[in-house]
């Protein structure tokens, strides 16, 4: 699971390279690396999202998508062709749907006539959560407070994770051992970013349910494909 957390991160990255862009009319199904996901974040709505890059899973380079090829999202009996959205190169096709409850299958079809089409990527909605504590306003010491995190509901056997980022800490991410409702991130845990020793700043935790769904097998350079729901909150660090 450290390995899907990089691979996030690093596709957000991405855009700060300089990344490439190829028609999509020039390469075969087999050779494309697929990320596709399905997030929600508590507010009754799902997005779809895809990328599709040549060269793997630390690639760069990019598919636009051109002549009859695209990448069409399901829920049901409803389906949206998915739109382009472009940021610094990167490139990535997203549609939105209303909806968000728990075990929700969406699909996602990447429909071409020029090669192989990869009609079937799955994901299944994992169960819609909030977090209980801490409060917003809650302020906390790196080096002597306990960062005491709880969430309703728990118990479902899928994955949980916690980053958390903010201008005076190293970015922190954890593989939570079960959906327990519960986790401490133990004081001395968050390390200051550097030459932020001495600083206070606002971090954001984010908690995550994550749950892995079924790529494609046309994707010869294989990919990730998951449903995640994430929740988000901002404290105080203070050295």
């Amino acid at each position: 699971m450290k390995q899907l957390f990089v691979v996030f991160m690093t596709v957000g990255a991405l855009g700060l390279l300089a990344c490439e862009n190829v028609d999509s009319e020039d390469v075969m199904t087999d050779g494309i690396y697929a990320d596709i996901n399905a997030i929600a974040t508590g507010d009754g709505n799902t997005t779809v999202r895809a990328s599709l890059r040549v060269g793997g899973n630390a690639s760069n380079t990019f598919l636009e998508l051109v002549g009859d090829d695209k990448l069409v999202a399901s829920m049901g009996e409803e389906t949206a062709e998915m739109g382009e959205k472009t940021f610094l190169g990167s490139k990535w096709y997203t549609a939105e749907f209303s909806e968000d409850a728990v075990d929700t299958e969406f699909n996602v079809a990447f429909e071409r006539s020029v090669d192989e089409p990869a009609p079937e990527s799955k994901m299944t909605m994992v169960a819609p959560f909030d977090i209980t504590v801490p409060a917003s306003s809650a302020s906390y010491s790196r080096a002597s407070d306990d960062i005491e995190l709880a969430w309703e509901t728990s118990g479902t056997s899928d994955t949980m994770l916690v980053n958390i980022d903010g201008s005076c800490v190293q970015l922190y991410h954890e593989d939570l051992s079960g959906d327990t409702g519960s986790f401490s991130v133990v004081a001395g845990t968050l390390e200051p970013a550097q030459d932020q020793e001495d600083e206070t700043c606002s971090i954001t935790i984010e908690l995550i349910r994550h749950r892995e769904g079924t790529l494609d097998p046309a994707y010869g350079e294989g990919g990730l494909v998951y449903s995640r729901q994430i929740r988000t909150i901002q404290v105080t660090s203070a050295p």
